[in-house]
C-alpha cells in the first residue's frame, strides 16, 4: 500500500529554511569575522548543550546496532580514507605535517 507524503505547511518550511541558514551560514561567517577561538569553543558547547536539552524528553527509537555500524562506515570511513587518500596524493610533502609540528593544536582538535 502507498504511503501519503505528508503536508508541510509554507511557514513550518520557511522556518526550517531560516534555522538551516542561521545554523550552517550565518553563524560561522560570524565566527569568522570575530576571528576570536573562544567564540568558537563557546558556540560549540553552547549549541551542543542546546540540543542535548531540546531532544533529552524524546524517547529513543529502537535500532540494530549491526545496520548502524555498515551505515556509520559507509557515511564517515569511506570518505575519510579518501579524503585522507586524496590530500596525501596532492600534497606529499606537507602530510601529516600537523602533528609533527603542533601535537598540541592537533589534540585540541580531536578533542572538540
Amino acid at each position: 500500500m502507498l504511503q501519503s507524503i505528508p503536508v508541510i505547511s509554507a511557514c513550518y518550511r520557511l522556518r526550517l529554511t531560516l534555522e538551516f541558514a542561521f545554523i550552517f551560514i550565518g553563524a560561522p561567517l560570524l565566527i569568522l569575522v570575530i576571528r576570536r577561538p573562544g567564540v568558537l569553543f563557546a558556540a560549540l558547547w553552547l549549541g551542543a548543550g542546546f540540543a542535548w536539552l531540546t531532544t533529552k524528553r524524546e524517547a529513543p527509537a529502537p535500532h540494530d546496532p549491526d545496520h548502524e555500524r555498515s551505515k556509520l562506515f559507509i557515511r564517515f570511513g569511506i570518505p575519510g580514507f579518501l579524503i585522507t587518500l586524496t590530500s596525501w596524493w596532492i600534497w606529499p610533502r606537507t602530510f601529516l605535517n600537523l602533528p609533527l609540528h603542533s601535537p598540541l593544536f592537533r589534540s585540541a582538535l580531536m578533542v572538540l
